[in-house]
């Protein structure tokens, strides 16, 4: 078998305490945190439409923006079952907040709600 080498310094690579992320979800510090929307107030931006997948405490809702026409998919996350996985939600919002790419799936608005994370993703059409 054929084992990649490590580099020999990881010093140029950005580091993010993806942790921090999420301490305003969880509310560990007040400063942090996102703010507070109510379903409502989603609702009036946004229309759903049926469900693309599930997982463990999230499901995929296809959804469409009411101004603009955009169609997306929205990541809604159950933080009552996710509590322990804050530090990988938290790696996953820091990249999707800094990766801007054609061939990655990008973020455009993350809500928090008294129970649940929605993430406002591109739709890609065609499946897995």
């Amino acid at each position: 078998t054929t084992t990649i080498p490590a580099p020999a310094s990881a010093d140029h690579l950005p580091t993010t305490n993806a942790a921090t992320v999420l301490t305003g979800i969880f509310a560990k510090k007040k400063k942090e945190q996102l703010q507070k929307y109510t379903v409502a107030e989603i609702e009036r931006l946004y229309f759903f439409g049926r469900d693309l997948g599930m997982g463990n405490f999230a499901t995929v809702r296809q959804c469409k923006h009411k101004k603009t026409g955009k169609v997306c998919a929205a990541k809604i996350i159950d933080k009552s079952l996710c509590s322990s996985k804050r530090d990988m939600i938290g790696t996953e919002l820091a990249i999707l907040k800094k990766v801007r790419h054609r061939y990655v799936v990008g973020m455009d608005e993350v809500f928090d709600t008294s129970g649940h994370l929605l993430l406002i993703l591109d739709y890609v059409s065609g499946g897995e």
